[in-house]
């Protein structure tokens, strides 16, 4: 495989494996990629959850809340959230 860098791209990694971050232009081409695969796969987990909000919103699973009532949600996320990190503390 070959692949065509961009002259800043090229001197970006030169300047890499001189300062010691990478042993060779192939271990940061490397890490680029499993980088990129990083991103991609969180990039799709994102966009199933996007999906699976609008199907819900669609199908009519989901609650108002008017501004009377937007205290009761966010103490009701405020009270979930310090339930899950003390949950987490303990494991």
């Amino acid at each position: 495989m070959e692949v065509h860098l961009t002259p800043e791209q090229q001197a970006f990694i030169e300047q890499s494996v001189r300062n010691g971050r990478f042993a060779s232009p192939d271990d940061a081409v490397r890490q680029a990629v499993e980088l990129l695969e990083v991103r991609e796969r969180e990039l799709a987990e994102t966009r199933t959850l996007v999906q699976e909000g609008l199907d819900d919103l669609e199908a009519g699973r989901y609650e108002e809340y008017g501004d009377d009532k937007l205290h009761e949600l966010f103490d009701d996320i405020k009270r979930r959230g310090r339930k899950r990190l003390a949950t987490e503390r303990l494991t």
